[in-house]
């Protein structure tokens, strides 16, 4: 792969490719032009996105000319065609394979007068492996560095494997470390049992291959905070970097965020449900959402700073919750006073597979939901758009 964001590639990074005589590989494809339009050109189109997905990602180069896969010329594509390519690409992928493979990016390069080239970026999909369905041909490739080759029976079951075991980890993970919190074995003491739990997990991080954060290169970088209000301390650790809320009592703390240096971060707030009356447990459904929000969006630009390969999957846990409601003073739903029936309300997985996606629509099921364990149909803070907007009650 060109070791650039692909937003970021231009012209000079193809000529270096034609240039050094780059070879084609395992993570590299040159493709003068596209083929026709037959059944038969589509199947091979989506052999080679469904290989790369299959194996180890990669890109694939349209207008460039290659000799025994060595790059000769720079050939482009007219730019009149561009448009029709990409969403013949974005349509043929859409309904050729199964399931659909996450993160997919395409871009056009100028490279001559008149004429673009044009890339196509397919990451390792976390969802693999990936069938080719179009016409009914169900077929499942992969890549070598000789090239494209279909998976045989032994291979498609480790491949299956594999990828149930990948999602099986990250749950485990998940409730491990729930479970770590609600028995008071945290990274350091909370002050209260009440806790907010915001999870963010790479699937890059259960890659031993994959690359570790340089922890001593982001230590003094002011680059997120803990979930409310903001940390006063921070220190290495064995897992990596924790900030944290300074000491209120007998070294507990309100709120930290722990970066491991797999990328993943976890961060426990408990200060923005912390009652010292029973009878007034309630989530300030405002601050709430907001805090959310803006924590998750710095956290995910964080990662994406570092260069912390998508996707990555999000859990939203409340700890010690049994008992709140949401504040009796709507002006609506008047009557209605149910409180949380159990100690943990454990969110679905929230997967963000694009640096673009709006992270107050994204985190929408996961406070519908919490507004549903309070008898609401869905949360208040949201307009008729769908878009956050909190009105004060």
């Amino acid at each position: 792969m060109i070791q650039k964001p692909i937003e970021n590639i231009n012209r000079d990074d193809l000529l270096l490719l034609v240039n050094d005589s780059v070879l084609e590989k395992k993570t590299l494809d040159y493709k003068e032009k596209f083929s026709g339009n037959s059944d038969s050109d589509k199947r091979e189109f989506l052999k080679d996105i469904t290989s790369f997905a299959n194996s180890s990602g990669g890109d694939i180069i349209y207008g460039i000319k290659e000799e025994n896969g060595v790059p000769a010329e720079i050939i482009g594509i007219y730019n009149e065609e561009i448009d029709s390519k990409i969403r013949w690409i974005e349509d043929l992928v859409r309904q050729g394979v199964q399931p659909r493979i996450p993160g997919i990016k395409i871009q056009p390069i100028d490279v001559a007068d008149n004429k673009k080239a044009l890339v196509i970026r397919i990451p390792k999909s976390w969802r693999s492996p990936h069938c080719v369905t179009f016409q009914n041909w169900s077929r499942f490739f992969a890549r070598s560095s000789n090239g494209v080759y279909q998976l045989d029976v032994d291979e498609l079951r480790s491949a299956f494997v594999l990828s149930e075991s990948l999602s099986e980890k990250i749950q485990n993970f998940k409730n491990d470390r729930i479970a770590n919190i609600v028995a008071g074995e945290t990274l350091l003491r909370l002050n209260t049992k009440s806790n907010i739990v915001l999870q963010i997990v790479p699937i890059s991080a259960f890659n031993i291959k994959a690359e570790k954060i340089d922890i001593k290169s982001v230590f003094n970088n002011q680059f997120f905070n803990t979930i409310y209000y903001g940390a006063s301390r921070k220190r290495i650790n064995f897992e990596g970097m924790i900030l944290y809320s300074e000491a209120i009592e007998a070294g507990k703390v309100d709120a930290y965020t722990q970066l491991y240096k797999n990328g993943i971060i976890e961060a426990v707030e408990s200060s923005l449900l912390s009652s010292a009356d029973e009878s007034q447990k309630f989530i300030p459904y405002v601050a709430f959402e907001e805090a959310l929000i803006k924590s998750t969006k710095q956290y995910i630009d964080f990662l994406k700073e570092v260069k912390v390969e998508l996707p990555y999957f999000i859990f939203i846990t409340l700890t010690g919750v049994k008992g709140y409601e949401m504040p009796k003073s709507f002006n609506f739903y008047r009557g209605i006073e149910y409180k949380i029936d159990r100690e943990i309300l454990s969110s679905e997985v929230i997967i963000l597979e694009d640096f673009n996606t709006e992270i107050d629509l994204l985190l929408r099921p996961v406070f519908d939901s919490i507004w549903n364990a309070c008898g609401y149909t869905q949360s208040i803070n949201y307009d008729e758009n769908g878009r956050f907007n909190p009105k004060k009650y």
